[in-house]
């Protein structure tokens, strides 16, 4: 049964998107592979608020900067 959902998982995610993971886990077990993919997920949310300020000061920054070389047209 377990392999069952594993194999229903892989192909809803996709291998392609898996294989980086399974490369990692050579020796590791199907269960090992999604726990490092739900792993990055997590650690991909964690960072995503500080991303958001940077890509907003960023965009902020190439604005004033556009508006002071070029107008504000």
């Amino acid at each position: 049964m377990q392999a069952h959902i594993f194999d229903e998982l892989s192909r809803a995610i996709s291998e392609e998107r898996l294989s980086p993971y399974r490369h990692r886990n050579t020796a590791g077990s199907s269960l090992k592979i999604f726990a490092s993919y739900v792993w990055n997920i997590a650690l991909c949310e964690s960072i995503y608020p500080t991303l958001h300020v940077f890509e907003v000061t960023l965009r902020n920054n190439i604005n004033e900067a556009a508006n002071k070389a070029f107008g504000e047209r």
